[in-house]
């Protein structure tokens, strides 16, 4: 299962839970060029789908997995654990969406 987060039109994040695993992939885009930069942490299973909230430089996004509750923080492409709780009280949620896959990196070959 796999979400999206769109954060601005040229930077989105992407969720998936691949078993116990959580796949977090940033992509960045301009007219030329493509960043993209993927992490993985281990939170087991999801038990709900993840929530996107706005944090002092980037995003935090609160994972319920099998293994608990987790905070991973998103700033750029810099992406890490946090031991921060998310404080859902007066934070304004982002719209997250599930998508069908996650895109892979399409980088052309390069020739000889």
């Amino acid at each position: 299962m796999a979400y999206i987060c769109q954060l601005s039109e040229t930077h989105s994040i992407y969720l998936e839970n691949l078993g116990e695993q959580t796949v977090i992939t940033t992509t960045n885009s301009s007219p030329g060029q493509q960043q993209q930069s993927s992490s993985s942490f281990t939170t087991g299973n999801w038990t709900k789908p993840p929530q996107v909230f706005p944090a002092s430089g980037g995003v935090a996004i609160a994972i319920s997995g099998s293994r608990g509750d987790c905070t991973i923080q998103v700033r750029g492409n810099s992406i890490a654990v946090t031991s921060d709780r998310v404080s859902v009280a007066n934070a304004q949620q982002l719209h997250v969406q599930q998508v069908a896959n996650v895109p892979t990196s399409t980088m052309p070959p390069m020739e000889p």
